[in-house]
């Protein structure tokens, strides 16, 4: 039985967290630190969590059923944080994101393998999105941008940074984000003042811009 709703490992190897029950948690947390090899196997969700709204489980090996366990539990939930995480699939993440309407927030920080198809999902079922991370997603194209910027409006933080295939196309369609406050494009060297102006135009609120090269 786990009575905080955090558990953080710090710079361990090798580490198989397994057999966990969470109760009576507003969210909770598996947060390993600078750690290789962790492997999470059978955390439960009991009845009385289907109020949970935020989930984080950053840089671990997921399996598609811990995604269809949190999508199947967890009707309301607003946060879910999955950067470096390894061994997320496009199927993993659409069963999430077609059963959590209610999606706010959606780290997906080097989840490199999240397809066109799948992005064009999140876009349809996250109509609430207020931020997306998609670091090094590098499957991410223009026509993703053109899916997100028709139908996820609220959009105020999106980064992009190291997605090769983002253009000058790709930010006239991010454009359409009139409530974008910060925006990161790092990395992207396919972009030029020709679509930083698209941003700049049609962006008013916007007050971070990262273009670090």
């Amino acid at each position: 039985m786990v009575v905080s709703n955090l558990i953080e490992l710090v710079a361990s190897d090798h580490v198989v967290v397994s057999n966990l029950t969470f109760f009576n948690a507003p969210a909770y947390s598996i947060h390993p630190v600078y750690c290789n090899n962790v492997h999470i196997h059978n955390v439960s969700i009991p009845e009385n969590l289907k109020q949970l709204r935020i989930i984080t489980i950053d840089g671990v090996r997921v399996f598609d059923f811990i995604l269809q366990t949190i999508g199947t539990n967890c009707k309301l939930l607003g946060e879910l944080g999955l950067s470096k995480c390894i061994g997320v699939t496009n199927r993993g993440i659409v069963h999430v994101v077609s059963a959590c309407g209610y999606l706010k927030m959606l780290d997906l920080i080097c989840c490199r393998f999240i397809s066109h198809a799948t992005m064009s999902t999140i876009a349809g079922c996250c109509p609430n999105l207020v931020c997306l991370k998609l670091e090094c997603c590098d499957m991410v194209t223009e026509n993703c941008l053109y899916q997100l910027g028709l139908n996820c409006s609220l959009l105020e933080e999106l980064d992009l940074t190291d997605c090769s295939s983002v253009d000058d196309i790709a930010l006239r369609y991010l454009s359409r984000f009139s409530e974008l406050v910060r925006l990161k494009l790092g990395l992207c060297t396919n972009i030029s003042n020709i679509g930083l102006a698209h941003i700049a135009c049609n962006c008013p609120k916007i007050i971070e811009l990262d273009l670090y090269r």
